[in-house]
């Protein structure tokens, strides 16, 4: 058996240090720096820490098996076996698939790094990669920061870094990574129809494919092992014979198609059906809401922050999928272009004898292309359709403000008057009442020599109205001067109440969206 290059060995020996052992770099070292940084500091989300739930399974096809075999590894050392066996054999399988999974789009990848970074570096993929990988650090579905991209690298020419004789590799290969997010329904059917019930599922993909040789390397990442059912039907019994040909590069070639296009179908599928859903939901929820009616009875509705909670979710609904569509489209567009290049490309060996099955190709991703454009127009006519429905929830909201507001005017004008009126009666009898209950005590007293009036003392009659002249003098005195004061006090509240007012009002913002 031959032994591997000393590079590649190198590199294999140190494959923690992934990206940066990579035999044959095209960045420089601060790139692959930073690509191994991001690693180290999504490790704890990213990878399980707990080793009985990794778990790792391929699906492979040796040079003289009729089908693919299926094999799971559950730690670092059967990993090692498994990659092991193709120096054994002289040779890697003709087609691979390693799936790795989460089990959740909240639970961390069931594979350690160190065993990723050893798939990583024996198949020397490049460091574009990991960004991929990162979507899956435990943040779930809702994510605002989606990144999807296309990265290729094409090595026509023979390329002596990259071949490894005892494996099989001629040094000659495409390799491929990108990302792609389907809309799948979640199981949570019990939540009302405006409430979340879909959930965009993130795969990232990497690609190898050995010009000369013919053999093929898929590592697919997923939340879920969806794929891998799909996978595993494709190139079983019940797949299409044509697409499970691996007996010369060309067929290989074409297999390699088929499965991009699994892939693309992955990631389209459901479109239709969850956009009839959210036209339908939107409609639904915005006939209550602008008809100001219910389903079996009409009567004016007062509408709460409910109601503007429901249409933002709808909103939020929209505005995801959206941007799952444009960054599918960007991922679709990349694929498209770059086997349409590689058809064009007169250093592509295979590029006369599958001429026809790119062409085919390249058309099929243009026609899923166009499906997912017109389903990108209808998604931006139904968030223009719930932006123009939330302006006249707003309103709604700012004519029932002001209702409330005028009637909290008028109670408020009913409350000042009846205020007023009180104060100024107040004003009015209290100084008199209180001057009359000190001088009708025995403290002030004052006696009438008048003969007239002792006269008059057995009369009741003509006793209230026989008062001393300086008693009701006195009583005046005291009165007026009490009266006096006791409305310049009032006065003087409710001038301070009315400027206190007016001031609150001059300050208070008016709420205008």
């Amino acid at each position: 058996m031959s032994q591997p290059p000393e590079n590649f060995a190198a590199s294999i020996k140190d494959f923690e240090s992934w990206p940066e052992n990579l035999v044959h770099q095209t960045t420089c070292l601060g790139v692959l720096k930073a690509h191994k940084t991001r690693l180290d500091v999504t490790e704890p989300k990213l990878f399980t820490q707990e080793a009985e739930d990794i778990n790792v399974s391929f699906l492979e096809l040796i040079e003289s098996g009729p089908t693919f075999d299926n094999l799971e590894v559950s730690d670092d050392e059967e990993l090692q076996q498994r990659l092991g066996e193709a120096s054994r054999r002289g040779e890697d399988p003709k087609c691979r698939f390693i799936f790795i999974g989460a089990g959740s789009p909240q639970a961390p990848l069931k594979i350690s790094r160190k065993m990723l970074v050893r798939v990583l570096s024996y198949y020397q993929v490049i460091p574009g990669y990991v960004d991929r990988l990162l979507e899956f650090d435990g943040r779930g579905y809702a994510r605002k920061d989606m990144y999807s991209g296309f990265l290729s690298q094409t090595l026509l020419n023979h390329t002596p870094t990259m071949e490894v004789d005892y494996l099989g590799r001629s040094g000659r290969q495409l390799q491929l990574c990108y990302n792609l997010r389907s809309i799948g329904r979640t199981k949570r059917n019990h939540l009302a129809p405006c409430h979340k019930q879909w959930s965009f599922r993130h795969g990232a993909f990497h690609h190898q494919f050995d010009i000369l040789k013919g053999t093929a390397v898929w590592i697919t990442t997923t939340a879920d092992l969806d794929l891998k059912k799909r996978i595993e039907k494709s190139t079983g019994k019940t797949g299409m014979r044509e697409d499970r040909q691996f007996q010369t590069p060309e067929q290989c070639l074409k297999s390699s198609l088929t499965v991009h296009l699994l892939l693309c179908d992955w990631a389209y599928e459901n479109l239709r059906v969850y956009f009839l859903w959210l036209d339908g939901t939107v409609e639904d929820e915005m006939y209550l809401l602008v008809h100001n009616r219910r389903i079996h009875e009409e009567y004016p509705q007062i509408y709460s922050l409910g109601d503007l909670e429901a249409l933002r979710n709808l909103q939020e609904q929209t505005k995801g999928a959206l941007q799952v569509l444009k960054g599918n489209i960007g991922v679709f567009s990349g694929l498209r272009d770059f086997y349409h290049g590689l058809g064009e490309n007169d250093g592509f060996s295979l590029r006369d004898s599958c001429i026809g099955d790119i062409s085919s190709f390249t058309r099929q991703i243009d026609n899923i292309i166009d499906e997912t454009k017109r389903y990108l127009a209808q998604g931006q006519l139904i968030a223009k359709i719930i932006d123009a429905r939330e302006t006249i929830i707003f309103q709604h909201f700012q004519s029932q403000a002001t209702e409330k507001t005028e009637q909290l005017t008028t109670n408020m004008q009913r409350h000042s008057l009846t205020v007023r009126i009180i104060v100024f009666l107040i004003s009015i009898y209290l100084p008199a009442t209180f001057a009359s209950t000190i001088f009708s005590i025995d403290v002030f007293k004052y006696q009438d020599q008048d003969p007239i009036s002792t006269s008059n003392a057995s009369d009741p009659i003509k006793q209230l109205v026989s008062i001393p002249a300086i008693a009701l003098d006195r009583w005046l005195q005291v009165t007026l001067p009490m009266t006096c004061l006791t409305f310049a006090a009032a006065g003087l509240w409710l001038w301070r109440e009315d400027r206190k007012l007016r001031r609150e009002y001059q300050t208070t913002p008016i709420c205008t969206n």
